[in-house]
């Protein structure tokens, strides 16, 4: 059984927001993909800021597909205003909304 030290918890953290996967997570940091969600859960209740870069426009005009780290192969979505301009990989902070994983406004 592996122990969950802060410094490994922040590193899942980390790891996530880089865009990794949770299974690739667990075997990187030698622990259940689940334990891998749960820290993940428990750090974005905090709510804090995350950087991620602008991917591409979805059809509804109040959503963009975003990214963390240089994984553009793990998109999510986030909740953006409609009376403003977001170039492609132009840089934005998110927070994480409640309840989907995958489902960001911004900061």
């Amino acid at each position: 059984m592996i122990k969950l030290t802060p410094k490994l918890r922040e590193k899942v953290v980390e790891l996530r927001a880089q865009g990794m996967t949770y299974p690739q997570i667990a075997k990187k940091t030698k622990m259940s993909r689940q334990t891998a969600m749960k820290i993940v859960k428990d750090h974005r209740i905090e709510d804090k800021p995350l950087e991620a870069r602008i991917l591409k426009p979805c059809i509804n005009p109040r959503i963009m597909m975003i990214y963390f780290g240089e994984d553009k192969n793990s998109p999510a979505k986030c909740v953006i205003r409609v009376d403003r301009q977001y170039p492609i990989n132009s840089p934005v902070t998110v927070k994480a909304v409640e309840g989907d994983e995958t489902l960001y406004r911004l900061a």
